[in-house]
Parts: structure tokens; C-alpha cells; sequence
């Protein structure tokens, strides 16, 4: 009928605070109160809403991120200096590993992350040995800070082995073309060995066994990680 206003949406709800404003949440079944932060009736309030009702991030929003979450663990281990200490190619490779892991794991509690997860992680990447063993360095070097800080009972990596590494040239046979090609760079002039792995030569770098450090430099991680073993201050 002419005059009657809307029906409220379903799970919309409202209240009036202290100061005598009035705020939306949204609330499904028993579920928490998501608070809608848009002017109502407006279209980011309708957008807000049905994030709400789905169960989705308000959209502009950013999630709390939990104390108890593996992003958390995550973003508290890379303010550290175990994570600053690691070589620049080192973090950027783990950060890409754990981007893909904290889009579908991010919110859950790192402390039921246990020894089958990681062997699960594993096996999921056996088909390509070198991103499981780069899986097993992530998360290894996460959680043995986390044990460390005492976040975790136990490092879930413990006794955990990657994949062997394979046997033979890391290098395949260059064509002529290829000679030619990397000559005319110039870029192996005053390189040890007439190449530098950061650099063009990485394109024919079929795998690296061991570490990248070393292959670039000093294997700043192990080096470290040989000083704390023997007890040396660093400071």
C-alpha cells in the first residue's frame, strides 16, 4: 500500500547509542553482530550488508587479524631480525610461498598446525622437489622463531624431510645463440665464474642445491645461524 514503508532486510538490526546515534548490524542466526559502518539506504550500505549476511569482509574494510592466527605468527616473525636477517631474494621468495598459503589458511590458529600439516604441505608440492623444499625453509624458519618466542609448544618441522635434491648440472647446455646472446650483455665482465645468478644467466639455472646466498655471496643465514649455535653475541 501507498505510504507503508519497506520491510526491514532479513538479520538487519538496529540500536541507539549513548550519544543518541543510530548504528546497523547485521546478525545471522546466533552468529557475532557485524557492525555496518555506510549511511543507510545508501549502495556502499546495501554492499556492506550482503558481505554481512554472506559472511564476507565488509568491503574497505581490512579483517582483524587475530592474535592466535598464522597470519599473525606470519607478520610478527617478519619484524624480527631471524626474517630481516635473511638474504632480500630469500624473503621475497618466502613471501610468495606464504601468500598463497595465508589466502586460504591465514585466519586459522597456528597452534594446530602440527608435523602432518607440514608432511601434507609436502606432498602436495611433490611433483615440483624444489617448491617443496623452499615450503620446508619457510616454514621451518617461522616456526623455529615461534618455538623460540615460546608462541609454540612444539615446532611442528622437527624431523620433517624435504625432498633430496637432484644430482647433476644445475646448467643446461648453451646453444650458440645463447653464447652469443649473453656476450653481447656484458654482464659477465668481472663476474667469478663469467655469470651472476641475479642476473640474466638465472634464466638457463634449471635448480640451485643449497643456498641462494652462497651461491650470490656470503650464506648470510647459515652464517648467522652457525654463530647463535656456538653461543657468539650478535648485536
Amino acid at each position: 500500500m501507498a505510504g507503508m514503508s519497506r520491510p526491514r532486510p532479513p538479520y538487519l538490526q538496529r540500536e541507539k547509542t549513548r550519544h543518541g546515534k543510530l548504528v546497523w548490524f547485521v546478525r545471522v542466526g546466533r552468529g557475532p553482530r557485524t557492525r555496518l559502518r555506510a549511511a543507510y539506504g545508501t549502495p556502499e550500505f546495501q554492499a556492506e550488508y550482503l558481505a554481512a549476511i554472506n559472511g564476507e569482509p565488509l568491503p574497505g574494510v581490512a579483517p582483524r587479524v587475530l592474535a592466535t592466527s598464522l597470519q599473525w605468527l606470519w607478520d610478527s616473525y617478519r619484524e624480527t631480525g631471524a626474517w630481516t636477517e635473511l638474504a632480500a631474494s630469500t624473503r621475497k621468495q618466502r613471501e610468495n610461498i606464504m601468500l598463497h598459503i595465508l589466502k586460504d589458511s591465514g585466519a586459522k590458529p597456528y597452534a594446530a598446525i602440527g608435523k602432518a600439516n607440514i608432511v601434507a604441505g609436502l606432498d602436495r608440492r611433490s611433483k615440483t622437489p624444489a617448491a617443496a623444499r623452499n615450503f620446508l625453509d619457510t616454514m621451518r624458519g617461522m616456526f623455529e622463531w615461534a618455538a623460540e618466542r615460546k608462541h609454540v609448544k612444539a615446532d611442528p618441522t622437527v624431523g620433517v624431510k624435504g625432498p633430496k635434491r637432484k644430482k647433476g648440472k644445475g646448467f643446461p647446455a648453451w646453444t650458440r645463440e645463447d653464447i652469443e646472446t649473453y656476450l653481447k650483455s656484458d654482464e659477465w665482465r668481472d663476474k667469478a665464474g663469467g655469470y651472476a645468478i641475479q642476473g640474466r644467466a638465472e634464466a638457463f639455472v634449471r635448480y640451485l642445491a643449497g643456498s641462494h646466498s652462497n651461491v650470490v655471496g656470503l650464506p648470510v643465514f647459515e652464517t648467522l645461524a652457525l654463530l647463535r649455535s656456538a653461543g657468539m653475541p650478535l648485536g
